[in-house]
C-alpha cells in the first residue's frame, strides 16, 4: 500500500548491481526485476511495522495530508494500535510476475513471532523479533496469490484463511523462487538489498560508509538494517536461506477486544422502564393472532458515540486520545434513553408467568429497520412462552412521527434530516432520514466501527438490565434471567455475532443470515455493493482498481475490533449458536444481502463466519448434551425469511427457519428439529 512522502535519491544502480550478489549464484536475474521496498518515498509492503514510526502513543502513524481529515482511510488508521487480523497482506514487484512462483509455504512464508514493544518497554525502541513462535501453515492459515485488480499483475497478495491473533507479532519473508513472466528469479530492490549489509551503514561518527549514499540517507537506513538483519536472522533460523531473501517485514497486529474488557468491568444497570400500551399483536397490520400484549419504555446506556455529531464521532478516552490497548476505556459522551420494544404473552398464547419469571429473547433488527421488526417473531415466540425485548441499532429507529411506536426525543436516529428520502441526495426536504441510512459511513471510517461496536455494548447493557424490569408493578422483577436467548438477524447477526464474544449471559443464540468480513462482504453483497462502488466512485475510487482494494483493505483494518469474525471462537465457547443461511437452488438465488461467501475474500461472507464458529452443518434432527454449534443451509427462503415470508413459495421456509430456532431455544441449545427437509441443503 504505497505511503506518499518525500522522496530522497537512492544509491546509483552500480551500487545496486554489486549488491545483487545476494541473489543466489546460478539464478537468472535482472536488475529491473526486484522487490518493491523504498521507505523513503513510502514504497512498503502492507502491512508493516515500519508504519509505527514517530508515534507518541502506542498508535499507527501512517503519513497524511491532512490528520483531520476523517474520511482518509490512513487517518482512520492512525487511531489504531496495530494493522488487520483478516485484511490481506500486499506486496508490490517492479514487474509482472509468474502467478506459479507464489507459493504460500514456499516462496511466500509467513511466521508468528514475539516481539519486542517499543510502548510497553522503551528500552526496546524498536518492533525486533525476540524469538520465532511457529510457521503459519499454508492452505490452513494463509494463501497467496496475486492481485487481481493490478492489471500489472505485480501485487503478491496473502490472505488470512483464519483470522490472525491479536496483539501478536508476524513476520513475512519472499524469496527469489519468485519469477516474473520471463522466467527471472526477482531480486531485493536496492534500498533492502543496503539493509541485508550485516556492517553498519555509518561510522561512528554518523557519517555514511556506502559511495554514493549520502550521511542522510545512510542515518535514516541504519535502524532499518539493523530490522532486516533481525528479520534475516530469523528466517534462518527457520532454514530460509539469508542470500535467497528478497523482501522480509514484520507487522503487529491491533487489540480486538480489549475496550470491551475495560467496559465490562464498570458494566452495570443504569435503569430500564416499560409500560403496556394496552395493544396486542393482533392490532397490527401484521395479520398475527394477537399472542402478545406490547410494551414500550426506555433503556439507560452509557453512549460512547456522540450525540452532536453523529456522522463523524467515535470511541475516545477521557482525554480524547484514540482507544488502544494501551489507554483501552473509551469515555461516554453522555447517558441516553433510547427506546424498547417488548412482547409478553397473554392470555390468547396459553401461558401464564412461571414463578420464576417469563423466559425472555433479546431481539436485534438488521439494518434500515429498526426495533418493531421484533413484532413479526412475537406471536411464534410467545406462543412457546417467551418474553421478548428489543432495541435499535445506532442510528436506527422509527422515523415516521405518526408511527405509535414513535418516541420523540429517544430516537436514535437522532431525527436526522440531511437529504431527499426520495433521491437519497441533499437537500433535506423535511422528512427524517431512513433508519439506519448513515450506520455505514465512508467518510468515517472510524464511526463505522464503532456504530458496531456501540451495538454490541448496548445490547450488554440491554441483558445487563434485564433484572430491574417490573412489568405489573408489584416491585419484583417479571424475567426470568437465567435463561436468556438471543436472536440476531442480518446485521443484527453481525453485531450480535461481536456481542455473543463478549457476553456471558445468553443460553442459547440464533444468527440469521449473518456474516464476516465487514469491508468485504458489503463489496460482495448484491444489495449493498453497489452502493459502495457508487460512494467510492463519487470519491475518485473505482472499483476493480488497486485503489479500490487498498481502500476496502484499509476499511476492514479499522472495523476488526467490531468485525464478528474475530470473536467466533469466544462466541462459540460460551453459546449454544444457530446460525441460518439461505444458499438458495437452481430455482431460487442465495442471500442477496449478506453473501454466502466473496471470492477473492477467504474471510467475508457466512460460510467464512460459521467456520470461524466452528458450527457443525446439519440437515437432519439433531443433538447434543452439551450445546449444539450448527449451521442450516436453506434452499428456499431469502434474507429476510427469519422474520416473514416474501410469497406464498417461501412461507415453508419461514416456519422451517422459525420452527427450527424454537426447538433450539426450548432445549436450551441442546436439540434442533428439522422436520420439512424440502427446504433445506441436504
Amino acid at each position: 500500500m504505497p505511503i506518499p512522502t518525500k522522496t530522497v535519491r537512492l544509491a546509483p544502480l552500480c551500487l545496486f548491481l554489486s549488491l545483487a550478489a545476494f541473489a543466489s549464484a546460478q539464478a537468472a536475474t535482472r536488475p529491473d526485476f526486484y522487490a518493491v521496498f523504498n521507505p523513503a518515498a513510502g514504497q512498503l509492503p502492507f502491512p508493516d511495522n515500519l508504519l509505527f514510526a514517530g508515534s507518541t502513543d502506542g498508535a499507527l502513524n501512517i503519513p497524511v495530508a491532512d490528520p483531520t481529515n476523517l474520511a482518509d482511510p490512513k487517518v482512520a488508521m492512525n487511531g489504531l494500535d496495530g494493522f488487520s487480523t483478516v485484511a490481506p497482506l500486499t506486496a508490490n514487484f517492479s514487474a509482472t510476475l509468474n502467478a506459479t512462483t507464489v507459493k504460500a509455504g514456499s516462496t511466500v512464508r509467513v511466521f508468528e513471532v514475539a516481539l519486542t514493544n517499543p510502548f510497553l518497554d522503551p528500552s526496546n525502541p524498536f518492533f525486533a523479533i525476540a524469538s520465532v513462535t511457529g510457521e503459519l501453515q499454508a492452505g490452513t492459515d494463509y494463501s497467496a496469490n496475486l492481485l487481481p485488480q493490478d492489471s500489472h499483475q505485480a501485487t503478491l497478495n496473502i490472505h488470512p484463511l483464519l483470522p490472525l491473533k491479536p496483539k501478536t507479532g508476524y513476520l513475512v519473508v519472499l524469496t527469489d523462487g519468485i519469477q516474473d513472466s520471463a522466467g527471472y528469479d526477482a531480486l531485493p530492490s536496492q534500498t533492502y538489498a543496503l539493509t541485508k549489509l550485516t556492517t553498519p551503514l555509518i561510522d561512528a561518527n554518523g557519517n555514511s560508509v556506502i559511495p554514493g549514499l549520502s550521511n542522510a540517507q545512510a542515518q535514516a537506513l541504519e535502524p532499518i538494517r539493523r530490522l532486516t538483519n533481525n528479520q534475516e536472522a530469523a528466517a534462518t533460523s527457520q532454514g530460509i536461506a539469508k542470500s535467497s531473501i528478497v523482501l522480509s517485514w514484520t507487522f503487529m497486529t491491533q487489540s480486538i477486544d480489549d475496550a470491551f474488557v475495560a467496559l465490562g468491568q464498570n458494566l452495570k444497570p443504569l435503569g430500564i422502564a416499560v409500560k403496556p400500551t394496552g395493544a396486542t399483536t393482533a392490532a397490527l397490520s401484521y395479520n398475527l393472532p394477537g399472542f402478545s400484549d406490547i410494551y414500550a419504555g426506555a433503556l439507560a446506556i452509557p453512549y460512547y458515540l456522540s450525540k452532536e455529531q453523529p456522522l463523524s464521532g467515535y470511541w475516545q478516552t477521557a482525554a480524547g486520545g484514540a482507544v488502544t490497548r494501551y489507554q483501552p476505556l473509551p469515555a461516554a459522551t453522555a447517558t441516553l434513553q433510547i427506546p424498547v420494544l417488548m412482547t409478553v404473552p397473554n392470555a390468547k398464547s396459553g401461558h401464564s408467568k412461571p414463578t420464576d419469571g417469563w423466559p425472555v429473547v433479546v431481539f436485534q433488527h438488521g439494518i434500515t429497520s429498526n426495533r418493531t421488526s421484533l413484532l413479526a417473531l412475537a406471536d411464534a415466540l410467545a406462543f412457546e412462552g417467551y418474553a421478548a425485548i428489543a432495541i435499535d441499532l445506532p442510528l436506527h429507529g422509527v422515523t415516521d412521527p405518526t408511527n405509535p411506536f414513535y418516541l420523540k426525543g429517544l430516537e436514535r436516529t437522532f431525527d436526522l434530516d440531511l437529504v431527499n428520502n426520495q433521491t437519497g441526495l441533499p437537500p433535506a426536504d423535511g422528512v427524517i432520514d431512513n433508519s439506519g441510512s448513515y450506520f455505514i459511513n465512508l467518510q468515517s471510517l472510524l464511526t463505522s466501527r464503532d456504530n458496531v461496536r456501540e451495538g454490541a455494548e448496548d445490547l450488554r447493557q440491554l441483558v445487563a438490565s434485564l433484572p430491574l424490569i417490573d412489568l405489573n408493578g408489584d416491585g419484583q422483577p417479571d424475567l426470568n434471567t437465567h435463561h436468556i436467548r438471543f436472536i440476531g438477524h442480518s446485521l443484527g447477526g453481525i453485531v450480535g455475532g461481536t456481542f455473543l464474544g463478549i457476553d456471558d449471559q445468553v443460553t442459547s443464540a440464533t444468527l440469521g443470515m449473518a456474516g464476516g468480513g465487514i469491508a468485504k462482504l458489503l463489496d460482495g453483497s448484491a444489495s449493498f455493493g453497489p452502493r459502495i462502488a457508487a460512494g467510492l466512485a463519487s470519491a475518485g475510487i473505482e472499483k476493480g482498481t488497486p485503489d479500490y482494494e487498498n481502500y476496502l483493505m484499509a476499511a476492514q483494518t479499522v472495523v476488526d475490533s467490531g468485525d464478528p469474525i474475530n470473536y467466533g471462537p469466544a462466541a462459540a465457547s460460551l453459546h449454544p449458536i444457530y446460525l441460518i443461511e439461505v444458499v438458495g437452488s437452481d430455482n431460487s438465488l442465495p442471500d442477496q444481502v449478506i453473501p454466502n461467501s466473496v471470492e477473492n475474500a477467504p474471510l467475508a461472507g457466512t460460510e467464512p463466519l460459521a467456520k470461524v464458529l466452528g458450527l457443525q452443518s446439519v440437515s437432519r434432527s439433531t443433538w447434543n448434551s452439551q450445546g449444539l454449534r450448527a449451521i442450516v443451509r436453506f434452499t428456499q427462503g431469502d434474507h429476510s425469511s427469519l422474520l416473514k415470508p416474501a410469497s406464498l413459495t417461501t412461507a415453508a421456509a419461514t416456519a422451517e427457519m422459525q420452527g427450527q430456532m424454537l426447538s433450539f431455544f426450548d432445549s436450551e441449545g441442546t436439540v434442533l428439529d428439522i422436520l420439512y427437509h424440502p427446504v433445506v441443503k441436504q
